[in-house]
C-alpha cells in the first residue's frame, strides 16, 4: 500500500511532466467522459480542428494548420488527464 511519501514523489513526478500546466478548478467538470471531453475542449479547443470534408484532425504549430500525423492529439489527452489526476489527487490531501 502506498504511504504518504510515495504519494508525494508520485504527485511530484506528475507536476514536474506537466509543470506549465494548470490543474482544473474543483467543482468545473463533471467526473464523465462528457466532464472529460469539456475539459478537453476548453484546455486544447484553440489548438485543434476536425476537417470534416478530409476526415482529419488539424494542429495549430503557431503558424499554421497541420494534420495531426504524429499523435498531438493523444498527448493532449494524456495531458488532460493527468492534470484531472492532479487535481483529484490534490483535493483528497485537503480532506
Amino acid at each position: 500500500m502506498p504511504d504518504a511519501k510515495t504519494d508525494g514523489a508520485i504527485l511530484a513526478r506528475l507536476r514536474g511532466e506537466a509543470a506549465e500546466d494548470r490543474a482544473p478548478e474543483k467543482c468545473s467538470y463533471r467526473l464523465t467522459d462528457a466532464g472529460n471531453a469539456e475539459f478537453y475542449a476548453d484546455e486544447y479547443g484553440g489548438e485543434v480542428r476536425y476537417d470534416h470534408r478530409r476526415g482529419l484532425y488539424f494542429v495549430w504549430n503557431g503558424n499554421l494548420w497541420i494534420a495531426d500525423c504524429d499523435g498531438a492529439l493523444t498527448r493532449f489527452a494524456v495531458r488532460c488527464a493527468r492534470k484531472r489526476g492532479m487535481a483529484a489527487f490534490a483535493e483528497g490531501e485537503r480532506v
